[in-house]
């Protein structure tokens, strides 16, 4: 929020209460036109910031505010070119006007938590009910799962909420408001869609699905529905990724030439797909969440199958970019050591992130390299590199699926933008569909789609 723009809209709180509409109206359209100068971070804090400023002043000039706040965010979306995005500025508008014709009142103010059901009960759902559980600002009501001995578990470990084994029992539940699924990537699509016609909030786990066109009529879905999608990628709500996402924000990365990432372990060996939609997903979201605004332009893939014939346990992903910026991601199910780590070299510092590190999980390199020309050299012109200090910094130690569901409560309220919703799922769904079609296709590059 210690941005320009977001200053600007934050004194305007002040302003609005001692100026008149005209004035007010032209003190809003130069913020507009000061995020056409600004980063892509600037939409954000637009959106985060306008909160602040409705609760003020008459009736009138808090309508003024509303309807500042919308054409801004419509001029973020036409920008973006998504056209399923608009869907979001419809949501907006109710959530805004709404707080304009209540004086006093704010998305922060909720009173009541936001009741939680979990569909299926497998590896992810009882993180995904434990933390609906004990989150201050979400209560669990139901838990679904077609196997009595996972319902058995879910009614000793949550005694308050109903136990099912059939989902709709979930979805037809009035007082839910929104659900958390955690059933196989094959079941998103009808899962997701149902919820959200039946007027449910969806987090859905990753991938959001197993072709784009699934994904697509997902997001199609929530934006008829007018519902909040979001898909759990987890790692973009841990203390170290997000440590990371404030060095590309604030620029002292500076150009970023490689992102190298391998994710490999011994199984767990997935029965029906391969290991790159079971474990790239991860990897490839954290790149787009850090890379944001630097679309993929093509895919190569390579992998092998030494054990389960129909499916590769061994892959390797190259992504290019149209600067000379290259992405290279290894996940393997067959290592015999487990490895998650992932380096970013850019012109002014790298990065070194390691997930299995159980303290200095992020390390930042102050090095790189530099052309040098000298004629009194030799060779006359050489690359130079540079070595400085390295940096552990301190990252906190808040569970980040707690942060993500927290973060999907202030979504569904309208008080911040979606981190990975389901725009961002489908861009990683395209990405791992891309890489597919590579693989059948002898590794060949296949371009992803827009």
């Amino acid at each position: 929020m210690d941005s320009l723009f977001s200053r600007a809209w934050v004194d305007s709180h002040s302003v609005v209460r001692r100026s008149s509409t005209r004035s007010t109206a032209q003190y809003f359209f130069t913020a507009h036109r000061l995020r056409d100068n600004r980063d892509t971070n600037a939409s954000k804090h637009a959106f985060n910031a306008r909160f602040f400023l409705v609760p003020a002043g008459s009736t009138a000039d808090r309508l003024l505010i509303a309807l500042c706040s919308l054409l801004i965010a419509h001029r973020r979306l036409r920008q973006s070119e998504l056209a399923r995005s608009r869907s979001l500025l419809a949501a907006w508008c109710d959530t805004v006007l709404e707080m304009a014709l209540s004086p006093g009142t704010s998305p922060a103010a909720n009173v009541r938590p936001l009741r939680i059901g979990v569909i299926g009960y497998g590896y992810w759902g009882p993180n995904l009910a434990r933390n609906a559980a004990q989150h201050p600002e979400t209560e669990l009501l139901a838990i679904a799962d077609p196997s009595p001995r996972r319902l058995s578990a879910a009614r000793a470990s949550f005694p308050g909420a109903t136990a099912t084994d059939d989902y709709r029992c979930v979805l037809e539940d009035p007082r839910i408001d929104a659900v958390l699924i955690a059933t196989p990537p094959e079941t998103h699509c009808a899962l997701v869609i149902e919820a959200l016609e039946r007027g449910k909030h969806v987090l859905v786990e990753k991938p959001l699905a197993t072709d784009a066109a699934d994904a697509a009529r997902m997001v199609d879905a929530a934006a008829r529905a007018r519902r909040v999608l979001a898909v759990d990628h987890t790692f973009l709500f841990t203390s170290a990724v997000r440590r990371m996402k404030q060095y590309f924000e604030s620029g002292e990365m500076g150009e970023v030439y490689y992102y190298d990432s391998t994710r490999i372990n011994l199984g767990i060996f997935q029965g029906n797909t391969n290991v790159i939609w079971d474990l790239a997903p991860h990897d490839i979201s954290i790149m787009l969440h850090l890379l944001e605004g630097t679309p993929v332009q093509t895919v190569s893939a390579f992998g092998a199958r030494h054990v389960d014939l129909e499916h590769e346990n061994i892959a390797y992903l190259t992504l290019q970019f149209e600067s000379s910026l290259l992405a290279h991601f290894h996940v393997n199910w067959l290592a015999p050591t487990k490895i998650r780590r992932t380096i970013i070299g850019a012109s002014r510092k790298m990065l070194v992130y390691d997930d299995i590190e159980p303290d200095e999980k992020l390390k930042v390199y102050d090095c790189g390299a530099q052309v040098v020309t000298d004629v009194e050299e030799l060779y006359g012109r050489f690359v130079e590199t540079r070595t400085g200090d390295v940096l552990a910094p301190k990252l906190d130690k808040v569970e980040a699926l707690a942060r993500e569901l927290g973060h999907f409560v202030n979504v569904v309220r309208g008080v911040e933008a979606p981190i990975s919703g389901g725009e961002f799922g489908l861009r990683v769904v395209k990405i791992i569909e891309a890489a597919q079609h590579s693989l059948r296709n002898g590794g060949i590059p296949v371009a992803v789609a827009p």
